[in-house]
């Protein structure tokens, strides 16, 4: 039987993200130099800290959901999706503290409307879920641990520098955790459970396709929400989508 081993499987995930990020990068603006730490901006900074608050949320009800369907057909993958879950449990916390240096109160997160990209997101999972078990959710996880590891600590270091350490203090603690806790190894092994023959990991890149297309809706709606508002910039969300279906019709 063919099977596939767990570096393969890392080098090939990632270089398949890798090559979506950068297409994403070409394709909306200001998210390549964002990512190299060339560039931040405090309105643009602010709302993508507080819609992670938002999002870890929902992705905390989204592996308790495929906790729950999965819990007696894969206990090995269940097991390492308990213990995730378990340790990044309370990490929105962290970063709402950072939000709260910049005037950002509890009380507006709560009130704050997810974007619709972040809606698309969580809804699509869900919908993944029910229908393929537990991939669509351990590869969203892999993939936002091997993301945080490549681009958070730069974009964070470059929020240090222009808005000064009290309003990156509680971010960059997040980040060491993390690093503690080796979580991209960790999703990575679950992925070895779930991805036996080279079929399962077409799959898992397809669903890395349509996650790194989600999230460059997501940037494309932080651009235009903010610095592009500023500007008086048309929104360009549409015309990004349509390029998405078209990429994925391919």
């Amino acid at each position: 039987m063919e099977t596939i081993g767990q570096q393969y499987i890392y080098d090939q995930c990632g270089d398949h993200a890798l090559q979506e990020i950068e297409k994403m990068f070409d394709s909306v603006p200001f998210t390549k130099d964002f990512h190299s730490g060339n560039l931040t901006n405090r309105e643009y900074y602010q709302r993508h800290l507080l819609e992670a608050v938002i999002r870890i949320g929902f992705n905390n009800d989204v592996d308790t959901y495929c906790l729950h369907k999965i819990i007696s057909s894969h206990t090995s993958v269940a097991r390492k999706l308990l213990d995730y879950l378990k340790e990044e449990y309370g990490h929105d916390s962290m970063i709402a503290k950072d939000l709260e240096k910049f005037g950002i109160s509890e009380a507006d997160i709560l009130n704050t409307e997810p974007l619709f990209s972040t809606k698309l997101l969580i809804a699509f999972m869900y919908y993944e879920i029910d229908k393929e078990g537990a991939l669509p959710t351990v590869i969203w996880n892999w993939f936002v641990e091997w993301y945080s590891h490549r681009y958070n600590m730069t974009i964070t270091l470059k929020a240090e520098e222009e808005f000064g350490i009290n309003k990156v203090r509680n971010s960059l603690s997040h980040l060491k955790i993390d690093d503690e806790l080796t979580h991209e190894d960790d999703m990575t092994s679950a992925l070895a459970l779930l991805i036996q023959n080279k079929n399962d990991l077409k799959k898992a890149k397809s669903y890395l396709t349509n996650y790194i297309q989600l999230i460059g809706m997501y940037f494309q709606e932080l651009y235009d929400s903010t610095i592009g508002a500023s500007k008086q910039t048309s929104s360009a969300t549409v015309p990004y989508l349509e390029d998405c279906l078209q990429s994925s019709n391919k």
